[in-house]
């Protein structure tokens, strides 16, 4: 595992961050497919088994998708991104 991620993850559980509800309903993560590299650093910290690597790009499941911001916060690529959910 990545330091990055280990680091990432060790002080959102400090923080009391990781959870589970949802932070505001109405949001969302996308991912950029022209920037995402497949590194999959995403993938291993989501809490809420929200991410899915298809052909080496990660695919976000917005029916799981928490907001909590933890695949912004570990993706180095700049490839993931916040969005208004849509109906």
């Amino acid at each position: 595992m990545k330091r990055r991620i280990f680091l990432g993850a060790v002080a959102m559980f400090a923080c009391g961050f990781l959870r589970t509800p949802k932070a505001e309903e109405g949001f969302t993560a996308i991912v950029l497919p022209d920037k995402c590299v497949g590194c999959r650093d995403c993938y291993r910290i989501c809490p809420s088994d929200a991410i899915r690597i298809n052909e080496n790009k990660a695919r976000i499941i917005t029916a799981n998708c928490t907001d909590c911001r933890l695949c912004f916060s570990v993706c180095s690529y700049g490839a993931i991104r916040r969005c208004e959910k849509k109906e």
